[in-house]
């Protein structure tokens, strides 16, 4: 991690969520670190769960307003396909499968910001599109890898979109940010 706490997306997405975020927000992330760091000073209250003991030990913060839950993968499989979001899979992770992880949003809502860029993203936007509040965002990171999409688009084609495409912390290459903003009339 830096110096100074990015969340590891698109500079351009950031900038955008700088601009949308809120202080009396709620938010609530899959995969922690240097978002966490950054957004915990800019809303009222942050849930930030992660999968990895290792990377956790590394970026677990004490804030007043993080609740920081690690929740490690469970052992055993639901099927191959890690483009159905029922499965709970994480590519290249095999035998092991993240359903209390996708699930860890369940009925923790309304969230003003969820930020989707932990493990098995499809299986967390299955979850998330509930727990989003009306007039609230929904974020998935690394947009343009088709399979998180392939089976959940359809949950949030009404919702208003705006993509980036960019450069961002420690890493060389472009890659893609998607926002969603749930109808205030959901």
């Amino acid at each position: 991690m830096s110096d100074q706490p990015l969340p590891w997306i698109p500079h351009l997405s950031r900038e955008y969520l700088e601009r949308l975020i809120q202080p009396d927000w709620y938010a609530f992330e899959w995969g922690s670190g240097g978002s966490t760091l950054w957004l915990a000073p800019r809303v009222q209250q942050l849930i930030s769960v992660e999968h990895d003991p290792e990377w956790g030990a590394k970026t677990q913060v004490v804030l007043p307003n993080v609740e920081y839950q690690l929740i490690p993968p469970e052992h055993g499989e639901f099927g191959a396909n890690k483009a159905m979001p029922q499965l709970y899979l994480a590519g290249p992770i095999g035998n092991v499968n993240f359903k209390r992880y996708a699930c860890s949003i369940d009925g923790r809502g309304p969230f003003d910001l969820v930020l989707v860029d932990g493990r098995a993203r499809a299986s967390c936007l299955l979850h998330a599109v509930p727990e989003v509040r009306p007039g609230g965002w929904l974020v998935l990171d690394n947009a343009e890898r088709d399979y998180y999409l392939q089976y959940t688009a359809h949950l949030v084609k009404d919702w208003e979109r705006v993509w980036f495409t960019g450069h961002g912390p420690h890493i060389d290459w472009t890659w893609q940010c998607v926002f969603w903003r749930k109808p205030a009339w959901s």
